[in-house]
């Protein structure tokens, strides 16, 4: 890890790859960790719109209704109508009772506080997968480069980390590629 070399009369630490391989990686995992919640400080949009502005702009997409009197409900295709917001199937409500999942449901114009509309671009999820699923495999070889391991052991660090790194590379893609919108109704 570190070592102390006497030269010209003075001590040097000398510190090698294998002990700055782990600092490394710490510091690139601490990164990775506040990253997607600086990147999402900015990726909500918010418009104030009519209700009947409404049909043109939520017209078949996948939204959470958030209700006046509190909850929610999130539900497939939308339908604005002139009274009432029609979702053919419920996936998610806060009370089960009232919105059943599975079903459809009718909620009342003046039950409807605000929409929150959520689109994920698939493309930022799959490019974050190659590109970590190569960082990993970049990591790994730099780790194992100054370390004297059983090359079998090698091997198995160098094909695994690439999987790793693609899974957390498309979990941090699929939250940096979600656009969210919250519509509050006036």
């Amino acid at each position: 890890m570190a070592s102390l070399i006497l030269k010209n009369n003075r001590w040097i630490r000398k510190t090698t790859i294998v002990g700055l391989a782990p600092l490394t990686l710490v510091r690139i995992c601490i990164a990775l960790m506040c990253l997607p919640q600086t990147l999402k400080a900015g990726s909500e949009i918010r418009r104030e719109l009519a209700w009947e502005d409404l049909p043109a702009v939520l017209h078949g997409e996948k939204v959470t209704v958030t209700l006046s009197e509190g909850g929610a409900v999130r539900g497939g295709v939308v339908v604005v109508q002139e009274n009432a917001v029609y979702l053919p199937k419920v996936t998610v409500a806060t009370d089960g009772k009232r919105y059943a999942g599975g079903f459809e449901a009718s909620i009342p114009r003046e039950s409807v506080k605000e929409f929150q509309v959520e689109k994920v671009l698939e493309d930022v999820a799959i490019g974050g997968a190659v590109v970590g699923a190569i960082a990993a495999f970049g990591l790994t070889g730099l780790t194992l480069l100054g370390a004297r391991w059983d090359p079998r052991l090698e091997w198995t660090a160098l094909l695994v980390s690439p999987v790793g790194g693609g899974f957390l590379g498309h979990q941090l893609g699929k939250r940096l590629g979600r656009k969210t919108t919250v519509i509050t109704v006036r």
